[in-house]
C-alpha cells in the first residue's frame, strides 16, 4: 500500500511540474515579441538588395552599389516571433555610448512607420548610410552606430552595432 501511495505521489509531482512548465511557456509566448537584426543594402530600380550587417557583407554590398550607381542603405529587420501583432512606433539610428539618435524620414516608402507586423512576419526599415555616418561626429569619443526600434508595448529594442567598415 505504501509503494502505491509513493508512485501516485511521484506521478502527481511529475504532472504538476509539466503543467507549471507549460503555463510558464505559454505566458512567455503570448503577446508580440520582436527580434531585431541590423541590415545593410542598396536600393536599385527593381527593389532593395539587402543582407544582415557584417564585416564580410560590407564589401559585397559596396560592390553592388558601385555596379548599379546607387547609394548604400542601412537599417533594421524586425521579426515578430510572438502570437499577437507587433506595433512599431518608430525607429532610429543611435550612437553608443553618447545615445544621440537620428530618426530617418528620407525614404518613407522603405520605412513605413508606424507599422504593424503580423505574427511570424517581418518588416524592413532602412535609411541612407550618410545619416548613420553623421552620428559618428556627434561625440569626441569613438562611437558605435546601432539601430533602435520603439515598439507599441513601450519596449525599446537595440540591434548590435553596424560594422565600422560600412561607416568609414
Amino acid at each position: 500500500m505504501g509503494i502505491v501511495t509513493l508512485v501516485i505521489a511521484v506521478l502527481g509531482l511529475v504532472i504538476a511540474t509539466c503543467t507549471f512548465t507549460w503555463n510558464v511557456t505559454m505566458f512567455r509566448l503570448q503577446g508580440a515579441r520582436a527580434k531585431v537584426t541590423p541590415i545593410i543594402g542598396v536600393v536599385i530600380s527593381q527593389g532593395l538588395v539587402h543582407m544582415p550587417a557584417s564585416d564580410e557583407a560590407v564589401e559585397s554590398i559596396k560592390r553592388t552599389a558601385r555596379e548599379h550607381g546607387e547609394s548604400l542603405v542601412a537599417g533594421v529587420q524586425i521579426t515578430n516571433r510572438g502570437r499577437l501583432p507587433l506595433h512599431v512606433k518608430s525607429w532610429a539610428f543611435t550612437s553608443l555610448p553618447s545615445k544621440a539618435a537620428f530618426s530617418p524620414g528620407a525614404i518613407p516608402e522603405l520605412s513605413p512607420v508606424p507599422c504593424e507586423i503580423a505574427p511570424g512576419n517581418y518588416q524592413i526599415l532602412v535609411a541612407d548610410v550618410a545619416a548613420a555616418r553623421a552620428l559618428l561626429e556627434v561625440a569626441s569619443s569613438p562611437q558605435k552606430i546601432a539601430c533602435k526600434v520603439m515598439a507599441g508595448d513601450d519596449k525599446t529594442h537595440v540591434t548590435p552595432p553596424l560594422p565600422q567598415s560600412l561607416l568609414t
